[in-house]
């Protein structure tokens, strides 16, 4: 699985739309910053996810936190 991209307002709520590619993302927040001018938008990045139950966590395809 490739890390996805989310865009986030600084205080605002949560983001809602994922994104596939940094260039969606970074269009997106593009769009945002052009309807509330003045606000931060960020691009957040995936990189991984941890499901309970069985703790684990699964790394996005080319990213390992813990490699040199």
């Amino acid at each position: 699985m490739k890390p996805y991209y989310y865009v986030f307002k600084s205080s605002g709520h949560p983001p809602s739309a994922r994104h596939e590619s940094l260039y969606s993302a970074h269009l997106e927040s593009l769009r945002l910053a052009a309807l509330h001018p003045g606000q931060l938008f960020e691009i957040l990045m995936c990189l991984g996810t941890t499901q309970t139950g069985t703790p684990s966590t699964f790394w996005m395809d080319g990213v390992n936190l813990y490699q040199p």
